[in-house]
């Protein structure tokens, strides 16, 4: 058995470069996880935490605008501007519900319910959606 390397894995002739945005993509989100950490947080009386949470929406929401203006420089980012602008409208959502009087945030919500996310509510990486097809 010939040895390669520390983990004994064989290179390829043709490496594939991992220069796209689904090959430094997460599996698990830690953001996400302490955001929602820290609404129900929030919801069960730590109202300092409002702010923060406030900040972050308004950081996802601009996301979208920042991306689509590297995307004009750069267009590999094009791939995954469909993941910003659903979460600049979840984003807003949740401003939404912070800022409006009880249930005014219902009509945003609803009408981000009915788009971008496939059936079972994940958003595929590219090269997953590609191999699907």
């Amino acid at each position: 058995m010939a040895r390669h390397g520390p983990c004994r894995v064989a290179p390829t002739s043709d490496p594939r470069p991992l220069d796209r945005a689904a090959d430094i993509a997460t599996t698990d989100n830690t953001e996400a996880a302490l955001f929602n950490h820290d609404v129900q947080a929030c919801l069960a009386g730590r109202k300092e935490l409002a702010a923060s949470l406030h900040a972050r929406l308004e950081n996802w929401r601009g996301n979208d605008a920042r991306l689509r203006w590297l995307a004009q420089r750069d267009p590999s980012v094009t791939e995954v501007l469909p993941a910003p602008t659903l979460l600049a409208q979840l984003a807003q959502t949740g401003l939404d519900a912070m800022d409006r009087p009880a249930n005014g945030w219902r009509e945003c919500a609803g009408a981000v319910r009915g788009i971008g996310l496939p059936a079972g509510g994940q958003v595929q990486s590219p090269a997953r959606r590609r191999s699907a097809t």
